[in-house]
């Protein structure tokens, strides 16, 4: 989302800043990357290889919160929101546990990351 616009007054908030990993599969065309990534960079890292992924106008917005938020921008009439195309999710239970939901393994959470 948008700097400073978290509505987390007295609430904690984590800078996913440094979790920038990226891997491109090219026989499938999908990606994976870490929650850190700004949308204009995902925008650049993709467009090196002639792919875009679905997003917003705001090349300063975080990609995981723009696609866990639907995805609505520039490309949605063409190609859906971004939430469409989320196929994985890896994330820390409340037990800190890390996890992966996706259609097969923890359903629930992946429909509830895609929603």
């Amino acid at each position: 989302g948008y700097e400073n616009d978290a509505g987390c007054t007295g609430g904690v908030m984590i800078d996913l800043q440094d979790l920038q990993s990226f891997e491109l599969d090219r026989a499938t065309n999908q990606t994976t990357f870490g929650a850190g990534h700004c949308l204009g960079q995902l925008y650049y890292k993709l467009d090196r290889h002639g792919l875009l992924v679905q997003g917003g106008a705001v090349s300063s917005v975080g990609a995981s919160g723009l696609i866990l938020g639907c995805g609505r921008g520039l490309t949605t009439q063409l190609h859906g929101l971004a939430c469409d195309s989320l196929l994985m999710v890896q994330y820390v239970d409340a037990t800190g546990e890390v996890k992966i939901a996706d259609i097969d393994q923890n359903p629930n959470m992946w429909w509830m990351a895609r929603d």
